[in-house]
């Protein structure tokens, strides 16, 4: 959105009022650089590491503030060092025990070490249990989900992005999101080449550890489910118009970080991570005059694009053949995922080392899907791509994955094969699943469909959405929790500069 103006000699000049985001074409257009110069500024955190510990901290705080504008962007993230070490079980000869000490593992043994032992991966995720961000004392959030159960959520966002996107979320080897899962079934082994190619790079005896740039996949204020290379980037934070107001920032970590090993029944051997260096790095921006007083002076409301994940979770009898989950207050989704998880992960408690499963999700037993928004059905007539076990909608199943994948991503077309959505993904999958976009793959993922009776009045109103399971004749897992997660790919977070608050438009009022 501009509009022009007239100045003292004559010419127009643009003003904009997109100013949360930067336009790169307007320059040219405009004849005048909107960043006139930039530093990068490092935040050291409050409190300090624990040196040779596991963990090395519970909590770290971070204050951003800056009398300019932070762009966050890919120079906006957290710098982690780390270390990965390993102490031999202890030994007694002739009356005397020996207690070895935690030493990096030699790397003339990192490849027989990395047989009888693997991290789960994206093992950051498991061992932050929340990231949060404070104005004035109020908490921040771009979505409303179950941080352990997002954390295994997002390995199948590792799965089925585009790897040259995460090449670029994740540009270190040694960074946890290196380590992906293939969609196979049974993929997480000892011998799986995600495992052994990214054991290579962490499991050394280098004295300075191993570094990597941390983007988390829910950082506000970020660019979107594709990083850098969505439309728009980066977003402008222009401090001044928060009145004065730093932003805290927050990382609380589990309590034990030995969980997200796991080792063969022979291996005696302890492992932990390390880590000898957390920072917040920001990137500092000096605008045009015109832009920044624009900038800090606006008074209207900022809309952050993104995507707001909306999760509930429930464990279901396999008394149950059908069940209908209800989701109470909010707006049409742009899609909705359902899947299945070990019941350990929502409260907290489930450890990789304990676990001796192969795939991430578990068999979810659903045959047939319905959804309705405020009673209105969106499929009414029988056979429709809600019936799992059809194969006349496998294809229509595999070009939504293509064109309408879940969370705005960008797809690994490579990986994406048709077998791995039949039936749910039931027998071929490391992660069956049930997804189902409220938009067609001609349209784009951020098109929305309605009910089938419905005039397209339903997009602007709230209501009850029901998502409606059938399951086998056995019933549905017991041994599982199952996920229910819908999704929004326009706004995540908003700031009303007139009234000094931030909202998020798709969260349930309640």
């Amino acid at each position: 959105m501009s509009k022009k103006r007239k100045l003292s000699n004559g010419e127009a000049e643009e003003v904009r009022h997109d100013l949360y985001m930067f336009d790169y074409s307007a320059p040219a257009k405009i004849g005048r650089p909107d960043l006139l110069h930039c530093q990068l500024v490092p935040f050291e955190a409050n409190q300090k590491l624990l040196e040779n510990a596991s963990p090395s901290c519970l909590q770290l705080d971070f204050n951003l503030k800056s009398e300019r504008v932070i762009l966050c962007g890919p120079s906006t993230r957290f710098v982690i060092t780390f270390h990965i070490e390993r102490k031999l079980p202890d030994t007694k000869v002739d009356d005397v025990t020996t207690v070895h000490p935690w030493l990096p593992i030699p790397e003339a043994e990192a490849e027989t070490e990395s047989k009888k032992m693997m991290l789960i991966g994206g093992w950051i995720d498991y061992i932050i249990k929340s990231i949060d961000i404070y104005y004035n004392n109020t908490k921040l959030s771009t979505s409303n989900e179950n941080k352990f159960i997002a954390a295994h959520m997002n390995r199948f966002i590792d799965a089925i992005q585009d790897k040259k996107t995460i090449a670029t979320f994740a540009p270190q080897e040694t960074h946890p999101y290196r380590l992906t899962y293939p969609l196979s079934a049974e993929c997480i082994s000892y011998t799986n080449k995600s495992w052994t190619e990214y054991a290579k790079h962490v499991l050394h005896d280098g004295a300075h550890g191993c570094k990597f740039d941390f983007f988390p996949r829910n950082w506000l204020f970020m660019n979107g489910p594709n990083f850098i290379k969505d439309k728009g980037t980066p977003r402008a934070l222009p401090f001044p118009i928060f009145g004065g107001t730093k932003l805290n920032i927050r990382l609380t970590f589990a309590e034990d970080w030995s969980t997200v090993f796991r080792v063969t029944a022979a291996n005696k051997n302890l492992y932990r991570i390390r880590f000898s260096d957390v920072r917040l790095m920001a990137l500092e921006a000096k605008c045009h005059l015109t832009l920044e007083r624009n900038l800090f002076s606006n008074r209207k409301t900022l809309h952050f694009p993104g995507v707001t994940r909306l999760m509930q979770y429930i464990a279901i009898s396999s008394a149950n053949t059908t069940y209908n989950h209800r989701f109470n207050e909010v707006t049409i989704p742009h899609g909705v995922l359902v899947f299945a998880v070990n019941k350990k992960i929502a409260n907290g408690s489930y450890a990789f080392s304990k676990d001796t499963s192969q795939n991430v999700f578990l068999d979810h037993r659903i045959t047939h899907v319905d959804l309705a928004f405020n009673n209105e059905r969106f499929f009414i007539r029988e056979p429709n791509i809600g019936d799992q076990r059809n194969d006349l909608f496998d294809y229509e199943r595999l070009m939504n994955m293509l064109h309408c994948t879940p969370f705005g991503l960008k797809p690994d077309e490579k990986a994406l094969h048709m077998d791995y959505l039949k039936d749910g993904g039931r027998s071929a999958s490391a992660f069956p699943h049930i997804f189902l976009p409220l938009s067609h793959y001609s349209t784009g993922p951020s098109s929305k469909m309605v009910p089938v009776n419905d005039d397209g009045s339903a997009l602007s109103k709230r209501g009850h959405f029901d998502v409606q399971l059938k399951f086998l004749e056995a019933g549905a897992n017991n041994e599982a929790t199952y996920v229910f997660t819908l999704y929004h790919l326009d706004s995540n977070l908003a700031f009303d500069a007139k009234n000094k608050n931030w909202f998020n438009s798709h969260t349930p009022m309640y």
